[in-house]
């Protein structure tokens, strides 16, 4: 019998073609929508029981050339399912997607900025805006589940604020007792 679309020569009892997947003439599909009848191009394999991982194992089976009507020089048709493939909705093939990059947490530049900036122009009020915001920088952080950049921004805004706040309570101690000292020789 001979394939009404790609004319090539079906074996006798076959439901589709081989070579196209497409329907014969005078066949029924089956329930499945896919042949009947197996096409065997290989060999079966062979079974064997390993006892041991460790065992090592025997040769492959040699190659044998697959069973065909056709003159052996001409390559043998791949058989092609009957049932199309489906794309899954939503996806397009060889679409390129663009990810944009994370944003910073501005947040955490604020807490870095006035943490450092407490050291040098704003020594009273920096360190403790460094402290706040660094604190909401890391619970916006967690909340969008870390898909926001800027916590080790917002750890060192943190850390300078509160080595800043030590510095200013030492400093006040110092002061007090230099006061208390110079008042009581006095």
């Amino acid at each position: 019998m001979i394939c009404p679309n790609c004319k090539y020569n079906v074996p006798s009892g076959m439901q589709y073609c081989p070579n196209c997947g497409n329907l014969l003439n005078n066949a029924q599909p089956s329930s499945s929508g896919m042949p009947t009848q197996r096409i065997d191009r290989l060999p079966a394999p062979q079974q064997r029981r390993i006892t041991s991982p460790l065992e090592p194992l025997e040769e492959y089976p040699q190659y044998q050339e697959p069973r065909s009507e056709q003159s052996s020089t001409s390559m043998a048709p791949i058989p092609m399912p009957a049932v199309p493939q489906v794309v899954p909705r939503g996806t397009l093939p060889n679409t390129t997607y663009v990810v944009p990059a994370p944003r910073t947490n501005n947040t955490a530049i604020v807490s870095l900025v006035f943490g450092i900036l407490g050291w040098f122009i704003l020594p009273v009020i920096g360190p403790f805006v460094a402290i706040i915001a660094g604190h909401m920088a890391l619970n916006q952080i967690k909340a969008t589940n870390y898909e926001q950049e800027g916590r080790g921004m917002a750890i060192a805004g943190l850390i300078l604020g509160y080595i800043q706040i030590i510095a200013l309570v030492i400093l006040c101690v110092v002061i007090a007792l230099g006061i208390i000292t110079l008042t009581q020789f006095n």
